[in-house]
């Protein structure tokens, strides 16, 4: 891998939104200076986390046994250790062994394991699906390990030498974040897709796109592997505001051939930035539960609280609900974690979750049980909200304290039926409000143009668009269908 890209892997510079999690990074560029935990980051950081990613070397990958060629190579997500069981993906779903299916192609998935389960675990409880899958390991060995990170502190001293002669405060930012785990992973995680492109030598590789710094690197990596592939990205997840990194033009090697997205909201977004696009779907659109019926909630309404997988996110909606509880002790609540943050993590993190209140549980059931069940949604930041919106529940959005910035995902729909509180004790006044039947209607219009049904139609027609626009331009790209 060129020495350059490390710099494309320091993942604070990718500025994918204006959501809390990714402005976290950012303190020491506003402030100008380094707090006392930001500078034992910065000295003992470089030398922590590939220490401990030694002390845990993985292979590569593991999982089902690889064919000679592949068409399509994949790249999606493990959140949740039974996925390894179940083949479950929430990110593509059916759409690989469709395809494959309808086009005669080979299709391989390939997924970032986000789970902290060890290899030899998921190894013993995978079952094979229609189409190979692969888990890529969280750890290299020791010497790629201290590689990668002296890569990134050599990129962070060029880009703080460069910084200080213009602007001091980029200077002490990029000090302060020289090391971290997400850049660690995408350095890590090129090299192993790189890796599967030159030993499958696909066509066509489809990865998630959210903005993240391994993304640019996974293109840039497959692209040397084998210079006749297409990249296309898919964004799955909702728009937050001030979306940025996702769209950003940052030459040849690092941009998508073409995106395809969850629906026609995101479509909409990412043509205007330029982009081949096309609506492929959602996985999340499937088996929806049938809405409600009647403009007001029971007189005892079930709400489900579903966070993003974010601790802080998490605190901030759990904690409301206990308020809630007691003070609307009619008022039943469902808390429903993120499947990348377990029950014993989040209990740790707030105790009060091992004493429920009478009328607050746990969920035990997947998404569309808790959907068919509950009348009412509290979140955030989550796509549960547009799923929920689908299903006829009524949407309440938890404003955080001093927030400037809404990360509600149905921002364009607030009125009678989908409302904001700024507490846990409005929870149970706002959902005895009526609302008429037409608001909430629209809503679930909005969220149908959000989440469109799976199309695999799309992904061969984005493949006819790239060949089409390639064969125009005269690029080097082989114009060639995978399949028939």
């Amino acid at each position: 891998m060129p020495e350059g890209e490390a710099r494309m892997a320091l993942a604070p510079l990718h500025l994918r939104n204006a959501h809390p999690e990714t402005l976290a990074q950012y303190p020491n560029l506003l402030s100008g200076r380094l707090s006392c935990k930001g500078r034992l980051r910065a000295r003992f950081g470089p030398y922590v986390l590939p220490a401990i990613a030694t002390l845990k070397r993985q292979p590569d990958w593991v999982g089902d046994k690889l064919p000679e060629h592949a068409d399509i190579l994949f790249i999606s997500h493990l959140t949740d250790p039974e996925e390894a069981a179940t083949g479950r993906d929430l990110y593509f779903g059916e759409i690989p062994a469709l395809y494959a299916a309808q086009q005669e192609a080979s299709c391989v998935v390939a997924l970032l394991n986000h789970t902290q389960a060890r290899l030899e675990v998921l190894t013993k409880q995978w079952r094979p699906t229609g189409v190979p899958r692969v888990v890529l390991g969280r750890t290299a060995g020791p010497v790629q390990e201290w590689r990668m990170a002296a890569r990134l502190r050599r990129a962070v001293r060029h880009l703080s030498q460069a910084g200080a002669h213009g602007d001091g405060d980029i200077a002490a930012f990029l000090t302060g974040a020289p090391v971290t785990g997400p850049s660690l992973t995408a350095l890590r995680s090129a090299d192993q897709i790189e890796k599967l492109v030159r030993r499958l030598r696909p066509r066509f590789l489809v990865f998630t796109l959210e903005g993240h710094a391994w993304e640019r690197l996974a293109m840039s990596a497959a692209r040397r592997a084998h210079p006749g592939i297409y990249c296309i990205g898919y964004h799955h997840t909702v728009l937050f505001p001030k979306m940025a990194a996702p769209g950003w033009r940052l030459g040849g090697r690092y941009d998508p051939d073409a995106v395809l997205t969850a629906g026609e909201v995101s479509a909409e977004w990412f043509a205007a930035q330029g982009f081949p696009v096309l609506p492929l779907g959602s996985v999340r659109r499937q088996s929806q539960p049938p809405g409600l019926t009647s403009d007001t909630l029971p007189e005892s309404p079930l709400c489900l609280v579903a966070p993003e997988g974010i601790l802080g996110e998490a605190k901030q909606l759990f904690q409301a609900a206990f308020v809630a509880a007691r003070h609307s002790p009619n008022l039943r609540l469902r808390l429903r974690p993120h499947p990348v943050l377990s029950r014993s993590a989040l209990e740790a993190k707030l105790p009060a979750l091992r004493h429920l209140p009478p009328n607050v549980v746990w969920s035990g059931a997947d998404l569309a049980r808790d959907l068919a069940d509950c009348d009412a949604l509290l979140h955030r930041g989550s796509t549960v909200a547009l799923t929920a919106g689908l299903a006829g529940l009524r949407p309440v959005y938890l404003r955080a304290e001093g927030e400037s910035v809404s990360l509600d995902p149905l921002e364009a729909c607030l009125g009678a039926w989908h409302q904001q509180i700024g507490s846990g004790s409005m929870l149970s006044e706002i959902l005895q409000s009526p609302a008429p039947q037409e608001a909430r209607a629209a809503l679930q219009s909005y969220c149908e143009r959000y989440l469109t049904p799976p199309r695999i139609s799309a992904l061969h027609e984005i493949i006819d668009l790239i060949h089409t626009g390639a064969n125009r331009t005269g690029t080097s790209h082989e114009a060639r269908t995978p399949g028939r």
